[in-house]
């Protein structure tokens, strides 16, 4: 979805347009972006860089409390996903949305990210 708003569906596994993988980082999605003004705008304002991250809907299943912490900690281990929206104000910051047109720019992608943050990690050490 677009901004959790049920009513702009980018994609669902259902049909088949939305893929979701999930790995020791987190949940990896893929969506193809249907013909419609919603995700026309959205990959434009994807491809400029106005618009770069994810929120998730979700209902925790598993979680842990540190409340010896401060602040206290929530630890969530299992959820049910109920949907994955590209935002324009995300709940979470280390989340990361990108337009790919093909699955050979999206592996250049990958390859250029992780030299940036190799880099980005060397000037703040």
């Amino acid at each position: 979805m677009f901004d959790h708003q049920w009513s702009k569906v980018l994609g669902r596994t259902k049909s088949g347009t939305l893929a979701l993988e999930e790995d020791d980082h987190g949940l990896k999605f893929e969506v193809r972006l249907p013909n419609t003004s919603i995700a026309r705008d959205l990959a434009e304002s994807l491809a400029r860089g106005d618009i770069n991250q994810c929120s998730f809907g979700f209902v925790p299943t598993e979680e842990s409390w540190d409340y010896n912490s401060e602040p206290v900690v929530r630890t969530i281990s299992e959820v049910d996903l109920y949907e994955v929206s590209i935002v324009s104000l995300p709940a979470y910051d280390d989340t990361e949305a990108a337009l790919v047109r093909s699955k050979e720019m999206s592996k250049d992608f990958q390859a250029r990210k992780k030299i940036i943050k190799k880099i980005n990690s060397a000037l703040s050490a």
